[in-house]
């Protein structure tokens, strides 16, 4: 995939978070929304092989709302994980995932990055020494000074 194009369009870079947690399913649900706007781009940064299982597993428990993972643009990265350091293996993924993610927005400049939840003990087992992904975004981008928002729509009040 050639992200060299900067494209004026709008784009969403998704990075998965930690494969073995709830990123893949969250994003498979968000991205099947009805209320998307048509004129953003969405790239998925993650493992192809992993959306595909989550999406069949979901499917099989009987979720309807599900985008499938074959009809998303998906940065795939590869994990390659051993039985013996799994936790560390998908704290490597989604370290990864979110350093191309990173490396993607950087590319256009009407783009933004949503990230996926991680787990900072399988970065830390993966050699990882940060304290979470701001921390990342942070030194990424050259900054010294950093805050973190967390923002969610109420489902009670539904703002």
């Amino acid at each position: 995939m050639n992200f060299q194009n900067k494209s004026s369009a709008l784009k969403i870079v998704l990075s998965v978070g930690d494969e073995s947690g709830i990123g893949p399913e969250v994003i498979l649900k968000a991205l099947s929304s009805d209320e998307l706007p048509e004129n953003i781009e969405f790239i998925v940064v993650g493992s192809k092989k992993n959306l595909q299982n989550t999406y069949n597993y979901l499917k099989h428990l009987g979720v309807e709302n599900l985008a499938n993972p074959k009809n998303l643009n998906i940065h795939d990265l590869q994990i390659n994980l051993s039985s013996s350091e799994s936790k560390a293996s998908y704290g490597d993924s989604s370290f990864n995932y979110l350093t191309k993610g990173i490396e993607i927005v950087k590319q256009y400049p009407n783009s933004a990055l949503v990230t996926g939840p991680i787990c900072k003990k399988s970065w830390s087992l993966a050699g990882h020494n940060f304290s979470g992904q701001t921390e990342v975004l942070a030194k990424s981008c050259g900054v010294k000074n950093v805050g973190m928002l967390f923002t969610a729509k109420s489902p009670k009040i539904g703002r």
